[in-house]
């Protein structure tokens, strides 16, 4: 993945190694890449990511975020600063890197020795709001795998997460390092970047959209005749068949199972702690070109053309208890 912040040397240096950012998506923890599809920008077979509208807005919301982070530290009488640090190496494992997006130290100093800890700045948009919690691990394990790789890298004892969910929910998570959970980090780095970059071994297929992305985005056309029919392939093309068809029968004994519950309710509201079938609020529908065509757009005209539809009833199964 392509960071546009970072300096080209920096740039350059993440071509020969893992970022903490990526270690979650060799772990397979990555909603948006696949391992398969950072594998082959590594071996140079796919171009890097070069980024979008979210990352760009990322970028720039990064720095009034950090603003707020120290502000408040300030404020309660500590003083400490921040600034960015270049990418840097594992000091044992040559395929770990880390660009952390910034290092604090006390105010008026950055050498090496007076680093503090790492702060990971996060622009989240709102529909992931679930995944963050009020507790202080209550966050993403991408999240988490990030931040303990940065501090495996760097050294230091401690971190925080500072999301900036939906544009207006501040948060601050910290994060104490897990020496247990770096040294697995190390040795997941060596053993990936040997297997899957220098021996070029494949990364496990999975069926998530990711891998799909990944697989559109690696052979976007054919180019060459069909293959040979043989057995491994005619093994690969039944077992497509036998998942639709496990599908098929699955959707269809699900469809029966909702339609005998639905049945056995009725026009009850559902069966007491196990599931309800109630409707949902009902929906209100405006003819716009109607009202376009009224004298005026008046709330009296707005009513005589709003169509409301009652919601519909929707069968909700209670959690199972534990």
């Amino acid at each position: 993945m392509t960071i546009p912040s970072l300096s080209r040397a920096s740039q350059a240096l993440r071509a020969t190694g893992l970022g903490a950012s990526e270690v979650p998506v060799a772990l397979g923890l990555s909603p948006f890449q696949s391992a398969a599809e950072l594998a082959a920008v590594k071996r140079g077979e796919l171009p890097p990511f070069a980024g979008n509208e979210y990352t760009r807005w990322g970028q720039r919301l990064e720095r009034p975020i950090a603003d707020e982070w120290i502000d408040r530290r300030r404020e309660a009488g500590a003083e400490l600063a921040i600034f960015t640090p270049p990418t840097l190496r594992h000091r044992s494992c040559k395929a770990l890197l880390a660009s952390a997006d910034r290092v604090i130290v006390p105010a008026g100093h950055r050498a090496r020795a007076t680093w503090l800890g790492v702060l990971e700045i996060k622009a989240v948009s709102a529909y992931r709001s679930k995944e963050f919690g009020d507790q202080e691990d209550a966050i993403p394990e991408a999240y988490l795998t990030q931040v303990q790789a940065q501090l495996e890298v760097l050294d230091l004892d401690e971190g925080w997460l500072v999301p900036l969910i939906g544009g207006n929910q501040y948060r601050e998570y910290p994060i104490v390092r897990d020496r247990e959970m770096g040294a697995q980090i190390v040795e997941f780095t060596e053993r990936w970047w040997s297997d899957h970059v220098v021996q070029g071994l494949p990364c496990p297929v999975d069926g998530s959209e990711a891998y799909d992305r990944y697989l559109r985005r690696r052979y976007p056309a054919s180019v060459g005749p069909a293959l040979e029919a043989t057995p491994e392939r005619r093994a690969l093309v039944d077992a497509v068949r036998n998942a639709k068809a496990a599908l098929k029968v699955a959707e269809r004994a699900e469809a029966e199972a909702v339609a005998a519950l639905k049945t056995a309710i009725g026009d009850s509201d559902g069966i007491a702690g196990l599931a309800t079938w109630r409707s949902n609020r009902p929906s209100a529908r405006v003819d716009w070109e109607g009202v376009a065509h009224a004298s005026a757009a008046t709330r009296e005209v707005i009513a005589q053309h709003t169509t409301t539809t009652p919601g519909a009833r929707q069968l909700r199964l209670a959690k199972e208890s534990t």
